[in-house]
């Protein structure tokens, strides 16, 4: 069976989140894991990105125009919103530049923080939230919630991946790294809830039978995605984050990845969830 754009669509839309995630928890994991690692895990979020932002730029022309050429990609890109956003996110991306050549410290912070918010923006402002207008409550709500989340989804992403190999690591340093990831996801589990509860409400409050949809469908398992992937970072808060210093960190490691590829595939169900019409 054949693969159409439509469906392309949300896997690339995936793909732009997954960088967006990969990109923010390496800034946010700054001062607690190698130079080496947060550098390699940015520069993978480019690479992913750019493989994404093309892909996207196809899919969106695919299904907007009756044919993919030089002059319908050009068009979509100049003179819709879908392209305005996708030439904002782009821009948000070459802000990104300098922090995956940057050894980290406050001038990857200064390079990477505007282009993350930028590139929030963009993403949010591509979504069901810009039918309230590109400046509204609705697409800064969106944001935050998208932001929040790529918080989360990245420290938990890089944390594994430094856990696949942090037995050589002191055991100050595997808790100095496991204690800011625990933190960050912490606050923006909250995060993603509040305002996730905020754009439900605004998306099903006027609709008059929901629940019967398959956007509740999608809804239910990005829902069930989250409670998986809470419980198995409260595991490691709680009942191996206080011994980490003296092990050798396997177990919580273990728990870190596992983690990590729930959370992988949560991304997955919020991208088919911004491609599907809510219900009415």
């Amino acid at each position: 069976m054949a693969v159409t754009a439509e469906q392309l669509q949300p896997l690339f839309a995936a793909l732009l989140d997954a960088a967006f995630a990969l990109a923010t928890g390496a800034v946010l994991l700054t001062g607690t894991a190698p130079p080496v690692t947060l550098r390699r895990a940015l520069q993978w979020s480019w690479a992913a990105f750019a493989v994404a932002w093309l892909g996207d730029w196809w899919a969106e022309t695919a299904v907007m125009a009756d044919a993919v050429s030089v002059d319908s990609l050009l068009q979509v890109l100049r003179q819709s919103q879908l392209g305005a956003m996708l030439e904002l996110a782009g821009l948000a991306w070459l802000l990104l530049l300098p922090s995956a050549l940057l050894d980290g410290g406050v001038p990857r912070l200064f390079c990477a923080v505007p282009g993350l918010a930028l590139f929030a923006y963009a993403r949010a402002a591509s979504g069901h939230a810009a039918d309230q207008g590109l400046w509204s409550v609705a697409v800064a709500m969106q944001a935050l919630h998208l932001a929040a989340a790529a918080a989360w989804a990245g420290v938990v992403a890089v944390g594994a991946w430094c856990g696949l190999g942090w037995q050589g690591w002191s055991g100050a340093d595997r808790a100095k790294l496991a204690q800011r990831a625990s933190v960050v996801a912490t606050v923006a589990l909250i995060t993603v809830l509040a305002s996730g509860v905020l754009n439900a409400v605004r998306m099903l409050g006027v609709a008059e039978a929901p629940w019967h949809s398959p956007y509740i469908h999608l809804l239910g398992w990005k829902l069930a995605g989250v409670v998986v992937a809470a419980s198995l970072g409260a595991w490691n808060r709680w009942r191996l984050l206080p011994g980490l210093r003296e092990s050798n960190g396997r177990s919580f490691g273990r728990v870190l990845l596992i983690e990590a590829v729930v959370l992988t595939l949560v991304l997955f169900a919020a991208a088919e969830l911004g491609a599907a019409m809510p219900p009415d």
